[in-house]
């Protein structure tokens, strides 16, 4: 079962599998432009296991999804990384159309080997609208087929027609034993798997308040799912250290949204742009819950909360010990009226344009204040201060 998020029909999906069997990987084939092929036999007997699924999907994106939570299932079990591009998992995907009401199924066409979410996306697609054509022109497809995805051009083509269950010569191995799965074993492999992806993100959600779409680009990696649990549990102990009579939820729901856009944003972006990947030692998870709390508490602006994490990125150092070394903290309330008694001062004219209606002159204010404040205050408290004075 899987959920979905956007431009689909149904809000979550049962699929069901046919069965699952384990085979030898065969060598791949690369067909060339003027008619050559090279057969690649580094691939060749490596175990694989090949799943079968219901015809349940409804669109492509519902399809592209199912394998997204294939391979988030696969890289949580610790059976494979599951990365297409790699060869880790690859799709065969089987479509075919039918007149509205019917039930039936009609002949299927498979494109094979397709290697991203992206591909098996705009393939299937692309059949549809190939596929409607020849409906509308009276000729549906009447015999099964095998076609390639050609990415380059964003098409399926042809390669051969398709075998019947009996071409394939499937028989018993007789060396093989059936292997009988009891319920006690079924008991025993349950109590011994991890968290599975569908109930992290629902308890992600309902636990820590995060929204669905965090929760999931959480789950998706496992180091960051449990770097984010831990930076939100000691969040909550900065909290209430900081702001004992605090409300509970709403430390709760500030928690989420301040990991959502500064963990998932901030921190993944300074990153890359850094030409680093995300490692959980790279900034613990005390030292980025305090570097959040003190957000939490103003006593950091956007500005200098973005300069300041790439600092600890650079050092590992704590923020409270970077926030005094580089005098990043934000001014308090009584310094920035202060300054803005000085603008009110210096610029009477603009200040009497502003009270007699020119709204337009309240971030010419602003900006002599945060002349003032070199960075260390809030443009958006100093225009609520600047306001309340000059009312």
């Amino acid at each position: 079962m899987f959920n979905r998020a956007t431009k689909v029909e149904r809000a979550e999906a049962t699929v069901g599998i046919e069965r699952a069997h384990l085979e030898e990987d065969a060598a791949k084939s690369f067909h060339g432009s003027a008619g050559e092929t090279l057969v690649d036999f580094n691939r060749a007997s490596s175990p694989l296991i090949e799943t079968v699924t219901r015809p349940d999907f409804k669109t492509p994106l519902e399809a592209k999804m199912f394998l997204q939570e294939m391979r988030l299932l696969v890289r949580a079990l610790g059976i494979s990384d599951g990365d297409m591009e790699k060869g880790h998992m690859r799709c065969d995907a089987n479509i075919s159309l039918r007149p509205m009401g019917e039930t039936k199924l009609y002949v299927k066409t498979e494109v094979k080997n397709m290697n991203s979410f992206r591909s098996v996306e705009r393939a299937l697609q692309f059949e549809i609208e190939r596929q409607t054509e020849l409906w509308n022109a009276g000729t549906p497809p009447s015999v099964g087929s095998t076609r390639g995805w050609n990415d380059i051009e964003q098409k399926t083509v042809p390669q051969r027609l398709k075998e019947a269950a009996q071409d394939y010569r499937f028989f018993p191995e007789p060396d093989l034993p059936p292997f009988k799965i009891t319920d006690a074993l079924i008991t025993e492999v349950r109590a011994e798997m991890p968290e599975l992806p569908s109930k992290k993100r629902a308890r992600f959600e309902d636990e820590y308040g995060f929204e669905s779409a965090a929760a999931r680009q959480l789950v998706e990696h496992e180091e960051l799912a449990d770097f984010a649990e831990h930076v939100v549990s000691e969040f909550y102990e900065w909290a209430a250290e900081t702001n004992p009579d605090a409300d509970q939820e709403e430390i709760k729901l500030k928690a989420a949204k301040l990991v959502s856009g500064w963990l998932l944003s901030k921190y993944l972006g300074a990153l890359s742009e850094l030409g680093r990947l995300f490692t959980p030692d790279t900034i613990s998870a005390e030292n980025f819950a305090e570097f959040l709390n003190l957000i939490y508490q103003s006593k950091l602006n956007s500005a200098n909360a973005q300069a300041l994490l790439k600092k600890m990125i650079e050092t590992g150092d704590r923020a409270e010990h970077l926030l005094e070394s580089e005098q990043l903290s934000s001014a308090d309330e009584s310094t920035i009226k202060q300054w803005i008694d000085e603008i009110i001062t210096e610029f009477p004219e603009q200040v009497a344009q502003f009270k007699a209606g020119k709204d337009a002159l309240l971030q010419f204010l602003v900006g002599k204040v945060m002349k003032k404040a070199r960075g260390t205050a809030d443009p958006v408290a100093v225009a609520e201060l600047l306001r309340e004075k000059l009312s």
